[in-house]
Parts: C-alpha cells; structure tokens; sequence
C-alpha cells in the first residue's frame, strides 16, 4: 500500500515538474523569438515593395526593437511565424489593442518576391535589390490597372474593379497623396503606387480599410497603418461564433448591423459598389459595445456603378444564382456581376451564410443560423420574420434585397414592441451606420 502511494507520489511529481519546465521553456522560447523574429517582420529593406511606411516613425526603436508589445497569443504568433507560416499576431500599441497581420505566410510572401522579380524579367531572387527592380518597372499606373482587370479568377487576383477601369484613380485616391496639395492623388511611378500594386500582389484589405475607412462609419476595422511589410489595425473584438449563444435580443442586433452592412456595401459609396466575395462567421467580429465588423476583405469585387460605357442589361438587377445541387454554396459569377448596376450578392451571402438555418456553410459553425431559436412569442407575432429570412436566403425570391430589408424592418419594429428587448430597442443599432 504504500509503496503504491510513493510511487503515485513520484508520478505526480514528475507531471508538475515536466510541467512547469515545458512552461518555463516555451515562455523563454517566446520571449527569444519575440525579439529576434518581429523587426525581421518588417522586411524594409524590400520597400517600396511593402505596405507603406505611414507607421514606421511611430514603432521603430533602435536597430532591432518596435514598439508593439505582443500579447501571449501575439507571441505564440511570432514562434509559429518562425517554424511554419502564422502571419497575424494581436498585442498593444501605446494603450490600443492592435492585430498586426504580414497579409499572406512564407510561402505566399516568397512567391510574391518571385512575381515582382519575373515583371522585370529576372529569374533569380532579387529580394536584395527590390527597392532598384520595382523603379525600373516603366510603368508602374498601367502595371496596376492591369492586376485589377485581370480575369474572374479571384483567387489568383484578389480584387477585381470592373465593368471599366477608368475611374481606378478614384478608388485609389484615399491612399495616395494630393497633387498641388488638395487635388486627388494619381497613380504614377512613384513609391506609393509601387505599395498599392505590392498589396495588391499579395492582399489587397489594407487599401480597402483605407478606402472604406471606420472612421467614416464602415463596418471594418481601424486601420492604423503600415511599415515595411506588416499592417496594423485596431482589434476589433472577438469572433462572432463565441456570440452564438447569447440571448436572441442580443443577436437579432447583430442580425440588424450584417443586413444593414449589406446595404452600406452595395450602396453608400458615392462611385463604387463593393461585394463580399468570403462572407462567413469566422471573418466577422464584435466588440464589447456589440458593434460588429468584417475583418477579411481578402477578395472583393468592386464595381464601377458609374462607367462611360454601360453594358446591355447594366439598369437591371443582378439576382445571383442558386444551385439545386449544392444548396447553400457560396458561388458566384463575378464576370456576371460586373454586367449589372446592382447585384443582390451581400445581400443574399448574410442571408444564407449567416443568419438562416440550414442554408449556407456556415451552418457547420452555427447550427439554425444566427437567428436560430428565435422565442415562441416572437414566432407567434410576427411570423413575417420567418417568411422574409427564407426569401432573402433561398432561390425562392428574385427580389433578395427587398426580403432583407423587410426583414431589417421586422427586426426594428420587434425590438420596440417585444418586452425581451426592455429598453434597448435595436433602433440605436442604426447610430453605426
């Protein structure tokens, strides 16, 4: 007996002491890592084949330290950067939680090093010339014009403008400088626009956050700035999976602010409308105010509602497919899209992705949909609520956009009427957008 307990003694002691040794070896590995992998990060010396320098003053400190402090997770980042390809770490700049994001792995980096180089007709690795190879491109203006017109393979080009590229100038003007200080900026062969075509290359989401920027009431978050070949923003919050379980009120708000999100995309640009081309719940976050935003802006297709010359069918509304044989898929013809003044994509992707049961591919991470397990009395009153989701989330309806808006109207008039909401009717929802 007890030479059973000493045994089961030794065995313990054994587990608590390779315990706290693996700890205090993997804390030390971070601490090491951190301070040998984050300004190798920044790749400057590969400028102005980067994201910008808009940032650099702020963070560089000395010859190898920046001034974001990376969290634990932020930290377990930069080790799985250094073994195998993380590429978004979260920590704090000054008294802001910030994500910091390289915007694609090692692999994906590398291969754009090789496109670049391949432009200019070198073979070999020109990483250690890049700044001379990129201002040898003779035309920097026509070489991005080219990469946003490329063909309806999105996953090889990430953002598409289309029907026409003539107005590209305007889409890119928030990022670029002023000409004579107050005219809107112009793509030359200059160091900003040879940061445009480099994100381009690689991810376009930073030129979208400053295009679209929170400031001005877009769902998205706050861009910070870049510097050398990282990118940082605001931290927005924490996944809308983890408020899947929260009280129906609660979530009928955030079902409020993706439909509203829907309209604002498509329509509150004054030139372009833009479409969500990876809506889903694992790219989508909500903060402690519950506001929520759309963190992947990856793939976009923008569309120029305002071209010289319009195709045939450009005043009607585009009504995107469904397929009987894979129903709630998220596909999409971008080519199709382009050919229309509106299309009912957004519209119809949150719908089907997000907030209706058993619908989209989201549905393996939230089971009934967003909206799921909606109260009796709520289904009792107002069955309209139902009857609209569906529309806006199946093939049934050819008029997506009006479903989802009387379903966003539903939605605001429950919140008045039904005492679940108390006091906190979603009208104040409205105020972000």
């Amino acid at each position: 007996m007890f030479l059973v307990r000493g045994i089961l003694r030794k065995r313990v002691f054994r587990r608590i002491f390779f315990a706290v040794i693996f700890i205090l070896t993997l804390t030390l590995l971070l601490q090491v890592t951190t301070k040998q992998n984050v300004r190798n990060l920044l790749e400057l010396d590969k400028c102005p084949a980067c994201y910008g320098v808009s940032l650099c003053s702020d963070i560089l400190q000395g010859s190898s330290e920046i001034s974001i402090v990376f969290d634990f997770w932020g930290r377990l980042g930069l080790l799985a950067n250094a073994l195998a390809t993380k590429n978004v770490f979260s920590g704090s700049l000054g008294h802001q939680r910030v994500i910091v994001k390289r915007l694609g792995d090692n692999s994906e980096l590398q291969q754009m090093d090789k496109n670049i180089c391949h432009t200019m007709g070198i073979n070999a690795n020109c990483g250690i010339k890049m700044k001379e190879v990129v201002f040898r491109i003779s035309n920097l203006r026509e070489t991005v014009q080219k990469l946003i017109n490329q063909s309806s393979n999105i996953n090889e080009y990430r953002l598409r403008l289309c029907p026409s590229i003539e107005h590209a100038d305007g889409l890119f003007s928030p990022i670029l400088p002023k000409v004579n200080g107050s005219k809107p900026g112009l793509l030359t062969n200059d160091g900003f626009t040879a940061n445009v075509w480099t994100m381009l290359l690689i991810n376009p989401e930073p030129l979208l956050l400053q295009i679209l920027r929170a400031e001005d009431g877009w769902p998205v978050p706050r861009y910070v700035g870049a510097c050398g070949r990282i990118v940082v923003t605001l931290n927005a919050g924490e996944p809308l999976l983890d408020h899947f379980d929260k009280s129906w009120p609660e979530r009928a708000g955030l079902a409020l602010q993706l439909l509203l999100a829907a309209d604002r995309f498509t329509y509150s640009h004054p030139q372009f409308a833009f479409y969500l081309l990876d809506i889903s719940a694992d790219n989508i976050v909500v903060n402690n105010e519950g506001k929520l935003s759309f963190v992947d802006l990856e793939h976009t297709l923008i569309v120029d509602r305002h071209p010289s010359s319009l195709p045939d069918v450009w005043n009607e509304s585009h009504v995107s497919d469904s397929y009987d044989d894979c129903p709630g898929c998220n596909m999409f013809s971008s080519d199709s899209i382009c050919h229309y003044h509106t299309s009912d994509h957004n519209h119809y992707m949150i719908c089907q992705q997000l907030l209706a049961p058993g619908m989209g591919s989201s549905d393996n991470f939230m089971p009934g949909g967003l909206l799921h397990s909606a109260p009796i009395l709520i289904q009792k009153n107002y069955p309209q609520l139902e009857t609209f989701l569906l529309e806006c989330a199946s093939g049934k309806s050819t008029d997506r956009i009006r479903s989802a808006r009387r379903l966003r109207d539903v939605l605001t008039i429950v919140s008045k009427e039904s005492p679940l909401f108390g006091e906190q009717s979603l009208t104040q929802t409205w105020k972000y957008f």
